[in-house]
């Protein structure tokens, strides 16, 4: 990075690092009026011109790390006192690292495979929430 001597000093910024990308990832929650969660499985996904091409299920990471997505995507949820689905899309860096890139408060293109691969897709877990009903745990 060249200097930063030229930026003015009255208005302010926010400089992230360059990292190295192994993969990147994403998990959906749905959490329902009485606080109870499910997780759709997570998703590896590739992206071209910065638009999603693929999404591929199981993305073929560790436990440990599936783990640890569900575990910061429910500390998300928490913390905003989430009612209905939320994405959190995760790089992993080369050293094995979970960083949050994105978090979408919304039915996410990552998992739109739900329509066609799950007992209930991301959107109809929405409707449910939305009417009142619990969330439904998917299966393939």
């Amino acid at each position: 990075m060249g200097s930063l001597a030229h930026l003015p000093l009255e208005q302010g910024y926010i400089l992230e690092r360059l990292i190295e990308i192994e993969k990147e990832i994403s998990i959906i929650i749905a959490v329902d009026r009485n606080a109870s969660h499910t997780f759709f499985p997570v998703a590896k996904n590739a992206h071209v011109d910065g638009v999603l091409s693929e999404s591929v299920v199981p993305a073929g990471i560790s436990t440990d790390l599936q783990k640890q997505a569900q575990e910061i995507a429910y500390a998300i949820a928490t913390s905003l006192e989430m009612v209905g689905i939320l994405a959190v899309e995760f790089f992993i860096s080369k050293s094995g690292k979970l960083l949050v890139n994105e978090i979408a408060p919304r039915p996410h293109n990552s998992g739109h495979w739900s329509q066609d691969a799950c007992n209930v897709s991301q959107f109809e877990q929405l409707i449910r929430i939305a009417c009142g009903f619990p969330c439904v745990l998917y299966t393939y």
